[in-house]
């Protein structure tokens, strides 16, 4: 079996762009049994340059999701049957609002994968409830999310406040409050966080829950530990970090809610201080206790498209543990750099397929082995079964 998840670039001059054809180039060479591939939804309305059959020549000539369509076209030339589906993080028991597509590929004569069921109802993100439902293509309409009838599923959708609330609080000082101020008496403590480039600001590894599990998302993302590690940010310029600490401490703050000397003039348009850009609204915004996380990216940053990546209390920017948690990695799980910063910490979360998502994948696909497997044993030929036959794929 491969398993894929090739990074996508927009930019059509980034050669980085082909790396989903050289995953189906491995699959062409070593022909597995299965293959699984993940990746963002933009795939899906991705133009390729190209003509179809009977168009005329041009510079403007591109197939409307021509991308996707190369996918398929690329398995099912190569015999493997294809499904693939859209599908929502949250409908699996993660706190998170990150819709991936997903293609499951499989030889002839074998079964292949369902997409499974969701466990949980879908949460959805306070801008646009209707947002996590659909994705609009240009040749295939709106691609509906996998989910249950009506948006029902046994369990309720993961929220923030389930995922991050035993974890100790602290938060950034204040880059221009002498160490007397009254703020130095809050009951959290406190962190420099305007400080050189590479360094975290945060409580040291190995410091105690502020709390027993609250939930049984809180028990079963601790795995056993006993302690909190990773429980650090980046740090950014002074200016930065004290616009992050005004930022007011409830739902739907961003940018906006600045006072005057620390607003961002390039946000903001010359007609009545309306935000020239909707995408600008959840600049500098904080996540909400009750709602889900967007989806967590690989660099925590305020300023960037994704900017709502401020804690939903404390005065800073999201901890590697707590967008760790975001995306199911048990707090056992121990991240690696050789440079020593968070920023290739923040890379391998953001760029990660949901640990939850993976393993109801992994069972769908567990599902079918198990019944070739029957299969192949009620007709008295184990030798064959499609476990071992799996395995050896």
């Amino acid at each position: 079996m491969i398993v894929a998840g090739p990074p996508w670039f927009k930019s059509a001059d980034n050669p980085r762009k082909t790396l989903f054809a050289n995953a189906l180039a491995w699959v062409d060479h070593f022909r597995p049994r299965y293959f699984l591939a993940e990746n963002v939804v933009g795939l899906l309305g991705e133009k390729l340059r190209g003509r179809h059959t009977g168009a005329e020549d041009g510079p403007k000539n591109f197939i409307k999701s021509g991308y996707h369509k190369f996918i398929l076209r690329a398995l099912t030339g190569m015999g493997y049957q294809v499904r693939w589906a859209v599908l929502h993080s949250g409908a699996y028991g993660i706190p998170q609002t990150r819709r991936r597509v997903m293609y499951w590929a499989a030889q002839q004569g074998v079964k292949i994968p369902q997409f499974p069921l969701p466990t949980h109802v879908i949460p959805s993100p306070p801008h646009n409830p209707k947002l996590v439902m659909a994705v609009s293509l240009p040749t295939y309409g709106k691609v509906e999310v996998i989910q249950r009838i009506g948006g029902c599923a046994a369990l309720a959708p993961v929220t923030v406040r389930d995922a991050i609330d035993d974890l100790p609080g602290f938060h950034w000082k204040d880059p221009d409050t002498p160490e007397s101020s009254s703020r130095l008496q809050m009951k959290l403590k406190l962190y420099s966080a305007d400080i050189a480039y590479n360094s975290l600001s945060g409580p040291p590894d190995d410091v105690p829950y502020a709390s027993k599990p609250m939930n049984e998302y809180q028990r079963w993302i601790r795995n056993g530990s006993t302690t909190v590690t990773h429980h650090q940010t980046k740090c950014f310029g002074s200016m930065m970090v004290k616009r992050i600490i005004n930022i007011p401490d409830r739902a739907n703050a961003d940018h906006r809610d600045l006072p005057p000397d620390l607003a961002f003039r390039s946000f903001i348009s010359a007609h009545g201080g309306a935000p020239r850009n909707q995408e600008y609204r959840r600049l500098f915004g904080r996540v909400q206790w009750d709602r889900a996380f967007p989806t967590i990216v690989t660099d925590i940053n305020p300023t960037h498209k994704q900017g709502q990546v401020l804690h939903p209390k404390q005065r800073r920017v999201l901890s590697v543990r707590e967008c760790a948690r975001a995306q199911g990695f048990p707090d056992t799980c121990v991240f690696k750099s050789l440079r020593g910063n968070l920023k290739d910490y923040h890379r391998q979360i953001g760029n990660a397929v949901p640990i939850p998502l993976g393993i109801a994948l992994g069972r769908e696909l567990g599902v079918v082995l198990l019944k070739a497997r029957r299969s192949a044993n009620n007709d008295g030929d184990d030798e064959e079964s499609g476990w071992e036959s799996a395995e050896s794929a």
